[in-house]
């Protein structure tokens, strides 16, 4: 009797695999906030980059025609941004004409897809740019909300 050896086949039990496999899917679970976190960040510094770029754009279009409207010879209304989307951004000119202050703009890149959040760039023509969430007022008006 003692010649005789009991010998295990190789592999794994059923037990570690299911062990190894939950052990996978709460690393994998961690790190997808992490990784989405990222992703979002990388697509408003795209944007933010283009915010600018259209920024350069509009100040140089400034600078040649007295104003951020199209010359008399292409039609009346606002000029078209250089940059009008991104991938994951849609972007969009006004220069309201009711504060009678020239020279002043707002830029402002929006989401096209959900999973990006509801946070939206906004720049300035001094060059600010900050994030806002969309907030409704009591009147159903769209205002920044930092």
């Amino acid at each position: 009797m003692a010649d005789a050896v009991v010998r295990r086949h190789g592999g794994a039990t059923l037990i570690e695999l299911m062990l190894v496999l939950s052990l996978a899917s709460v690393l994998a679970l961690a790190g997808s906030a992490g990784w989405h976190a990222y992703m979002v960040r990388v697509r408003q510094a795209e944007a933010r980059l283009a915010l600018m770029h259209n920024a350069r754009h509009l100040e140089r279009l400034h600078a040649k025609n007295d104003g951020y409207s199209k010359p008399p010879r292409q039609g009346h209304g606002w000029v078209t941004p250089a940059v009008t989307s991104t991938g994951y951004y849609a972007i969009k000119f006004s220069a309201e004409k009711k504060e009678n202050i020239p020279g002043r703009y707002r830029l402002e890149a929006r989401p096209k897809f959900l999973w990006l959040g509801k946070h939206f760039l906004r720049m300035d023509q001094d060059g600010l740019i900050v994030t806002c969430c969309c907030v409704e007022d009591k009147f159903g008006r769209e205002r920044c909300s930092l």
